[in-house]
């Protein structure tokens, strides 16, 4: 559940403040060691700035900031004693204090030369307790005078120096330990005061938000961090307060340009740009469209984010940045050059851009997306030159896609037993060789295969192993392109025994009582082509459950059938034809063929291969376009498809 889209969540202000060290009075001087000074800090409500003298930038940030709860953090050599006073004190010149027995022991306190840096962890611990029992007297109405008209919690943390790696880790679990302060169903608005005290400890207050503001459950958001600069007082006369918010929105978009450019998530990025509604829509959809895969929509969204980073903002702000981020990622990570435009974009070929979204994804550990995009684009070079080879000219080469690949899975076989492969031979067979597994391992990512042979390991090794063996094969074809030696087309025309085109088509009948192997054969031909015809094996019907399925008492155990057909047939669909079409002979009772079909069009969208779906009559069947929730029934039939596991190697039989 994320919070922020709760409504009327308890909202809660907290500031934290970093008290420094200073000198203990001495017995004649009893007044303070931090002078006083006159603050100029802006009210951004009245959008005017008011002035505030005090020993402590602490007082106006309180005025101005109104917290719920304050949480003081310092050393056991803090001046707690004067931050004490400067609160009890309606003014400068009131001694009052003097006379405060709470004060007194603060001051005991700060005169303790057994006190510093080596000091252990129990006196430490036992210094705390009295500052903090002190400390929450000013929760008392009326004896914090300061702020009379603001009702005050205030936590006191008392740290080390941080001279060395141990004290600083120890520091850093005292402050990582208000986390549990925290509660999940309050908003909370943190602001940090960095003006006094060792510098390390604002580092460590705002890394610590950091973490709990982007990694746990609670809903934070850190809204100023304040600086008093008394530095400039000497010059000007006061000391101003500044708000240095600005800077954590740049270490933000620094945060989330590298998540984009490390894991290619553009969610952060989107937070950031609510205000540059242009880059926001077109860096969301070209999120989404490399999400899917959707490669023209992919290019399309690239070409547009490039042209939008390439516009000139007429002010330098935070969104400027974000576009010079994004610029910068997509050079550097994406292009590899800096000289890339939009128009080089959209005139590249598809092959070429693949091959560096392919690269993209990998880079990202996106391993699924990585092989997917890849496999496409190994097709789209064996497809040129298979094109080229042939004499099919360079118009459209969908048709030829399936036919190129089978073409290079035949090189590599017949370069299996040559005794001596050159470089490029040893990439196609390297390549060529192991495609099929390689194309099983992407159809476990784009289908959600359950009952996948692989180990996670094997599969790890052998999306590697086809990263290195495509890009070096990528590598061969440009080099031999470049130098126009032709040894890839020689390669594939060397190993052209037969016409490396085939148009032949096969049919795959699906008979779900029957045998029908005299009529089947009719089907081996047609009034213009002829087919290969397969059918189910024996055995796949009757331990599938195919058998049967008109008279099946339950519509669960129909769907079972249905399932284990679909998956069975994704698996096993034969390869190398220009078109597959399935054939449906007695279909079952209306309610079970209305599921049969819808499950036959999820087929023929998952599988790469152009396929047609028929009935027995041969008339081409119409998508009914039924709402299908298909990861639901998927998940339903998770355990249930593991009956048929032992059925998942039997090939289909080709009739004779």
């Amino acid at each position: 559940m994320s919070w922020n889209s709760v409504e009327n969540n308890e909202r809660k202000k907290l500031l934290f403040l970093t008290l420094g060290t200073g000198a203990a009075p001495g017995e004649e001087n009893n007044k303070a060691a931090y002078r006083t000074t006159t603050y100029i800090m802006h009210d951004a409500e009245k959008n005017e700035d008011f002035e505030y003298v005090s020993n402590f930038v602490a007082e106006p940030i309180i005025n101005s900031f109104k917290p719920d709860e304050i949480f003081i953090l310092g050393t056991v050599k803090s001046v707690w004693h004067q931050l004490f006073a400067s609160f009890i004190t309606k003014d400068n010149e009131d001694d009052s204090y003097l006379k405060n027995d709470s004060y007194k022991k603060l001051i005991d306190i700060a005169r303790d030369k057994n006190l510093g840096n080596a000091s252990s962890d129990d006196e430490i611990k036992q210094i705390q307790n009295i500052v903090t029992e002190i400390f929450h007297e000013l929760e008392i109405p009326g004896v914090c005078k300061k702020f009379s008209g603001k009702s005050l919690k205030i936590n006191i943390l008392i740290t080390k120096y941080g001279i060395n790696e141990k004290q600083l880790k120890e520091n850093y679990a005292i402050i990582k330990g208000i986390e549990n302060k925290l509660k999940r169903n309050v908003k909370y608005e943190v602001a940090f005061d960095i003006t006094h005290s060792f510098r390390s400890l604002p580092i460590y207050n705002l890394i610590v938000f950091n973490y709990i503001k982007n990694i746990t459950k609670y809903n934070l958001d850190i809204t100023s961090i304040y600086y008093g600069n008394v530095e400039v007082s000497r010059e000007l006369g006061n000391a101003y307060i500044v708000d240095l918010k600005d800077l954590v929105n740049v270490l933000d978009l620094t945060s989330a340009a590298a998540e984009f450019k490390n894991t290619g998530n553009a969610v952060s990025l989107l937070k950031m740009l609510q205000s540059d509604d242009e880059m926001k829509e077109i860096l969301e959809n070209f999120d989404i469209a490399e999400q899917v895969n959707a490669f023209n929509l992919v290019k399309g969204y690239l070409a547009d984010l490039t042209e939008c980073c390439e516009k000139n903002e007429n002010s330098v702000n935070r969104y400027t940045g974000v576009r010079e981020m994004i610029a910068a990622v997509l050079e550097s990570k994406f292009f590899g050059k800096d000289d890339i435009t939009s128009e080089d974009i959209r005139n590249m070929p598809d092959m070429e851009l693949k091959f560096l979204l392919t690269e993209w994804f990998f880079n990202q550990n996106r391993m699924g997306l990585g092989i997917a995009t890849g496999l496409e684009a190994l097709r789209d070079l064996n497809t040129a030159k298979f094109m080229q080879v042939g004499g099919f000219g360079t118009g459209d080469d969908r048709k030829y896609r399936e036919n190129a690949e089978m073409y290079f899975i035949e090189i590599a076989k017949r370069l299996e037993n040559k005794s001596e492969r050159n470089e490029l031979e040893e990439a196609v067979y390297r390549l060529g060789s192991k495609l099929r597994e390689y194309k099983d391992i992407r159809n476990t990512f784009a289908h959600s295969l359950r009952n996948s042979s692989y180990d996670i390991g094997h599969i790890k090794a052998q999306i590697e192993q086809f990263r290195i063996d495509l890009f070096r094969l990528k590598k061969l074809y440009d080099d031999d392109r470049n130098s126009n030696s032709n040894q890839y087309e020689e390669l594939f025309r060397k190993n052209n025994k037969k016409s490396p085109i085939s148009e032949s088509r096969c049919r795959i009948i699906i008979d779900f009582e029957k045998s029908l192997l005299p009529e089947m054969k009719a089907y081996k031909k047609s009034s213009t082509n002829k087919y290969d015809v397969y059918r189910l094996d024996n055995e796949v019907k009757a331990k599938g459950l195919i058998y049967g399925m008109n008279r099946g008492s339950k519509q669960r155990f129909s769907l079972e059938k249905i399932y284990f057909l679909y998956r069975y047939l994704l698996k096993h669909l034969p390869e190398g034809y220009s078109e597959i079409q399935i054939i449906l002979f007695d279909l079952p009772k209306p309610e079970i063929e209305t599921g049969i079909r819808i499950f036959m069009e999820k087929l023929i969208q998952d599988s790469d291969k152009k396929i047609s779906l028929h009935k027995s009559n041969m008339e081409i069947y119409n998508k009914l376009g039924i709402p299908v929730d298909m990861q639901e029934i998927e998940q339903k039939m998770e355990d249930v498809i593991c009956s048929y596991a032992i059925l998942d190697n039997v090939e289909l039989v080709r009739m004779k």
